[in-house]
């Protein structure tokens, strides 16, 4: 389970600096398109984290 911590500490990291990068570039906002963009990343995110605790943690019963 400590794997798990550390992948997503470390892959959220890397995330969030990719998400500053592409901010800045003009890609993301809080408008109509650039907002669908963030919300489309992090949902994928958030979605892929849960598949991953869930395969791990089913691993450990």
């Amino acid at each position: 389970m400590l794997s798990f911590w550390y992948q997503e500490i470390i892959g959220g990291a890397v995330f969030a600096l990719g998400l500053v990068l592409v901010w800045r570039g003009g890609e993301l906002g809080l408008e109509r398109a650039g907002r669908r963009r963030l919300v489309v990343l992090v949902g994928g995110l958030v979605a892929l984290a849960a598949l991953q605790f869930a395969l791990q943690w089913a691993a450990m019963r």
